[in-house]
């Protein structure tokens, strides 16, 4: 109604009131800024998820928290969509005491009165109060998180918004009170935050009321790695811990060069790797059988569910190597996040569908019950500064999760097997069309499934080919093969990355892999003229046998 008073409505469907139809009276109370208070409230609401604590900005998270210990901390942007039985808001007037004062002029009782009729500003030349929409606007979105109970706190409890608001007792103590809420309970609440997106408050859960544990061991990630390469390699100190894991971690990337480097400094066990590769898997994935997952759990509870193994795997990657189903599925609905990505930029779901891709039957056994746990609701991409939103019932989504997975596995194997020499690090319809096979029906259609159908996709999406609905998703390098269009930007997190940076392509250039380093010439070159609206130069003169391959 102060909105309305103050603003007139924005639009004629906006000038209704929602009535409650609940039976049960809720409370409201507004409590003055005291030490006293703060105390009480948080010693009542600090471990209960029932009890959320709201402010203005981002920026104002830092001074509430002093206050409360409560990880359900939230500005008002992030608390957008949430709902709790109780609210407290800090300080939300008296941190724009100005711009409420602003709002709420030449308001008085007779405006707030009878029902809303469509009208606009009183002048509407004027549009200097849209800045002040956002503060009335968050004032609404935050008293209406509440469900049962709001406890507004205020250094100035005397405003005049709130003798509109017919807040005119200020109580001197609260009534708040919440029960201590279970261990399981906070695990729900951190996986239902975690799934929202509210990754802050679900750490923040995680951290302070379930007292997971940073991980006692280093974990090895792309920009350790050459730390752990200098202690093992160092040739004046035999360092075989470290000498150990940088064995492990060369066999679990495919990287033959730090094998060839243990060799020289006399680690007898990189002679031969082969004989030693199902030992180091096991060592990593003892916890991860079916019926073997005591120390797993216990894992779980004291480092939280997306604790990094030593080689940077999570346990959901893991489980979904090895075609766990089950525990898949538990990893899953105890928060695991699916979107984490390992050493070579993939994550769980591409994991999968590379073992199911590469490793014949004993991946494409369980892909299909892997697939809907592990895939998003949608992967989005950037091409020439277009937005793409594939959605995971899209064919388009299938074909490029599956080149994802199997990029790095093609750069690895067309460099060390030498029957590969005459192909290219490209992808045609036949390196899915067996695999899509083992899909079941409510995942992948059984026309899709075809051949012609898959390369048809392929051929629909190539970059400069004319067509109404071309995603410009993949750049045809030769007759019937494809790679990812090297402009296609994909979105992880928070931030866009190239798709070939998001696979760590110069990372692979980088340790000596000489098809990823033609790989990052050819884009050198390809990416200025794709840019300028030009086809690309030849792709096979640069993985032609006479250049070295």
């Amino acid at each position: 109604m102060i909105k309305h008073a103050r603003f007139g409505s924005i639009d004629r469907e906006s000038n209704y009131l929602v009535k409650s139809v609940s039976h049960k009276t809720g409370t409201v109370e507004l409590l003055p800024s005291r030490d006293k208070i703060l105390r009480d409230i948080d010693t009542r609401t600090s471990r209960s998820m029932h009890t959320a604590v709201l402010v203005p900005r981002q920026e104002d998270k830092a001074e509430a928290a002093k206050h409360f210990k409560t990880p359900l901390l939230f500005s008002i942007q992030e608390a957008k969509g949430l709902e709790y039985p109780n609210i407290v808001l800090y300080n939300f007037v008296s941190l724009a005491r100005g711009e409420f004062n602003t709002i709420v002029e030449g308001v008085d009782h007779a405006d707030l009165k009878g029902d809303l009729t469509y009208s606009r500003a009183r002048d509407k030349q004027d549009k200097s109060l849209e800045a002040y929409k956002f503060f009335i606007n968050a004032l609404y979105v935050a008293m209406t998180r509440a469900v049962e109970n709001l406890y507004i706190i205020e250094q100035d409890t005397g405003h005049r918004l709130y003798g509109l608001l017919q807040l005119n007792t200020v109580s001197e103590e609260t009534g708040v009170r919440t029960d201590q809420s279970s261990t399981d309970d906070w695990k729900d609440e951190a996986r239902r935050l975690a799934a929202q997106g509210k990754e802050e408050q679900a750490a923040a859960i995680r951290r302070d009321i379930l007292e997971t544990r940073e991980v006692e061991w280093d974990v090895t990630t792309p920009k350790s790695i050459e730390a752990l390469k200098r202690k093992a390699l160092d040739p004046q100190h035999y360092n075989k811990k470290d000498k150990q894991l940088l064995f492990d971690y060369a066999l679990t990337y495919h990287l033959p060069q730090y094998l060839t480097a243990l060799v020289d400094l006399k680690f007898g066990r990189a002679k031969d790797p082969q004989k030693h590769t199902q030992a180091v898997f096991k060592s990593y994935t003892r916890d991860y059988l079916p019926g073997a997952a005591k120390e797993l759990h216990r894992k779980l509870d004291r480092y939280g569910v997306d604790f990094r193994n030593p080689l940077n795997q999570t346990p959901l990657m893991l489980a979904s190597r090895m075609g766990n189903v089950a525990l898949t599925t538990e990893l899953v609905e105890a928060g695991g996040d699916r979107e984490a990505l390992d050493n070579w930029g993939q994550n769980a779901l591409q994991i999968a569908l590379g073992e199911a891709l590469l490793e014949g039957s004993s991946g494409l056994r369980h892909i299909g019950q892997l697939y809907p746990l592990l895939a998003p609701p949608s992967l989005k991409l950037r091409i020439n500064n277009q937005l793409i939103k594939l959605d995971s019932h899209l064919m388009e989504f299938f074909i490029v999760q599956s080149m994802l997975a199997l990029f790095p596995r093609i750069l690895r194997y067309k460099a060390t097997r030498w029957y590969y020499a005459i192909q290219k690090p490209s992808f045609e319809s036949g390196d899915f069309f067996y695999a899509f096979q083992e899909f079941p029906e409510y995942v992948l259609l059984a026309r899709r499934k075809k051949r012609a159908y898959i390369s048809s996709i392929l051929s629909k999406n190539e970059c400069f080919r004319d067509g109404p609905y071309n995603r410009q998703l993949f750049l045809r390098v030769t007759t019937g093969h494809y790679i990812l269009n090297p402009l296609m930007d994909v979105f992880v997190g928070d931030a866009w990355l190239n798709v070939y940076d998001l696979l760590g392509l110069a990372c692979h250039a980088a340790e000596g892999l000489p098809v990823a380093d033609k790989f990052l010439a050819y884009l050198h070159e390809a990416r200025p003229a794709m840019e300028a609206g030009r086809k690309p130069p030849p792709f096979l003169k640069f993985f032609s046998v006479d250049h070295g391959f």
